[in-house]
């Protein structure tokens, strides 16, 4: 398992991903199931610039739509 743990955060490393990323192996990532709120993947949250919480369990399709809510509130 662990040659497996290092290629996954080799790809995340390689793939310039410096978000949270958690891994369903306890020994990776030991209780991210109750600290992150994530008991099904995949899971989107999206993040303000202070990385504040603005969206939650959204899909993927509503990101460009609170993006633009996002901007438009900005003006």
């Amino acid at each position: 398992m662990n040659g497996d743990l290092d290629k996954w955060k080799k790809s995340i490393g390689d793939r310039h991903m410096p978000w949270i990323n958690v891994n369903g192996t306890r020994s990776a990532t030991p209780d991210f199931h109750d600290l992150y709120d994530i008991h099904g993947t995949p899971v989107i949250y999206l993040l303000d610039q202070e990385m504040k919480i603005i969206a939650k369990r959204i899909s993927a399709d509503q990101i460009p739509g609170l993006i633009d809510n996002m901007a438009q509130t900005k003006k």
